[in-house]
């Protein structure tokens, strides 16, 4: 017969932080499960590839931006969370309009801070040279995609980042809004 002893730190078990190897609920490699949970609380499972697809644009990027920026799935994260606290509380109407829900959810999606990022790899070998730009579109390729471009680029290219980025917030309302 075995007997289950309760971990506790106390008598000298790991706490359950520890055990998890430093993992979190709350770390940027869970957060893409809780964006699945969320939505599937607010009944909008139908727009996973959606969401998904749009984090899959930014992944990465926060490590590029302000020391300590969230990641893009994280962000979201707590958007929807804050919008399923709603549906809880009972702030919003039981029967709201699934489209208005999404079109709400898109736009905070789309004033994430992540999307205000953008990038150029620019090929100029001497200063006489014509810069070739090569400017990175989310909407076109993820940003981990881009950044593996520089296999295949000259040894000259250099990473430009610019935090204030493309303005292409229309151009992410339409995906995300896209049946």
């Amino acid at each position: 017969m075995t007997t289950r002893q309760p971990l506790s730190p106390k008598v000298g078990f790991a706490n359950t932080l520890h055990m998890a190897d430093g993992r979190s609920v709350h770390d940027a490699q869970h957060a893409p499960y809780l964006v699945a949970a969320s939505l599937q609380e607010l009944g909008m499972v139908d727009w996973l590839p959606r969401v998904f697809g749009f984090l899959r644009m930014y992944d990465g990027v926060a490590r590029w931006m302000e020391t300590g920026m969230p990641e893009a799935a994280c962000m979201a994260d707590l958007d929807l969370r804050e919008e399923v606290m709603r549906k809880r509380s009972g702030a919003t109407p039981p029967e709201q309009d699934p489209a208005a829900l999404r079109f709400r959810l898109a736009v905070l999606l789309t004033n994430s801070p992540v999307t205000l990022f953008g990038a150029r790899w620019k090929l100029e070998r001497r200063f006489k040279d014509l810069p070739m730009d090569i400017p990175w579109n989310p909407l076109e390729q993820p940003w981990l995609t881009f950044l593996g471009q520089h296999i295949a680029l000259p040894d000259h290219a250099t990473l430009h980042i610019n935090r204030k980025g493309r303005q292409i917030r229309q151009q992410l309302m339409a995906y995300l809004l896209e049946r």
